[in-house]
């Protein structure tokens, strides 16, 4: 007897069957940490409780746009483990139900927000910012100008940050959409001009990506 060679109690067909099955399960293992991920960046790290049930119900939404024939419940089982994956992997969780009243005064601060960056979406906040200050330098008392200043940059904070909130969600939608090009595309020399790119856009070491 030859034993030089293994013998294999698999056919080609179970063999073929096993293999691709091991693919399988791991592509929705890779698709799902992608998903989530995508999800916890959108939510971010202290959501609300209005912002983390809205999330959940467009998710379910999501679930039940491919799982048609699925009930309602097995919609919110769905949402249930994928949160607890979320908490594995990011150390997500469910936010508390805030106090009425908690509820009526983040509505306010929104509100004041809103209309703070309405009344000044259109001035030149730094000119304005350093106009104030040169006013104070000639008159330190003058509380009118104090509190526009403070007015001012407050407007400006909160400016800023909306930019930044909206840069990082373009950001982070370019390479959802990068990452789902690169599941598909074989062109070798498409490949090589987009890695090309990105390398010579990579921050230096040290530098803010």
């Amino acid at each position: 007897m030859d034993v030089s060679e293994p013998i294999s109690a698999l056919s080609a067909d179970h063999r073929s069957a096993a293999f691709r099955a091991g693919v399988a399960d791991a592509t929705i293992a890779v698709t799902r940490a992608e998903a989530a991920e995508a999800y916890a960046r959108a939510l971010g790290t202290s959501p609300s409780y209005v912002q983390w049930h809205a999330m959940r119900a467009v998710w379910i939404d999501g679930y039940h746009s491919v799982k048609a024939k699925s009930t309602v419940n097995a919609g919110d089982k769905a949402f249930e483990r994928f949160a607890r994956y979320l908490n594995e992997l990011f150390g997500l969780e469910r936010p508390k139900a805030a106090s009425p009243a908690a509820e009526k005064k983040a509505v306010q601060r929104e509100a004041a927000k809103a209309a703070l960056v309405e009344k000044y979406k259109s001035v030149d906040l730094p000119s304005a910012i350093e106009a104030q200050y040169q006013r104070l330098a000639k008159r330190p008392s003058d509380t009118v100008a104090e509190k526009k200043l403070s007015e001012l940059k407050k407007a400006a904070a909160i400016m800023e940050k909306e930019r930044v909130s909206a840069l990082k969600e373009r950001v982070s939608a370019l390479k959802e959409g990068i990452r789902d090009a690169l599941k598909v595309v074989v062109d070798i020399e498409a490949l090589e001009a987009v890695l090309e790119t990105l390398q010579a856009a990579r921050p230096d070491e040290g530098e803010e990506a």
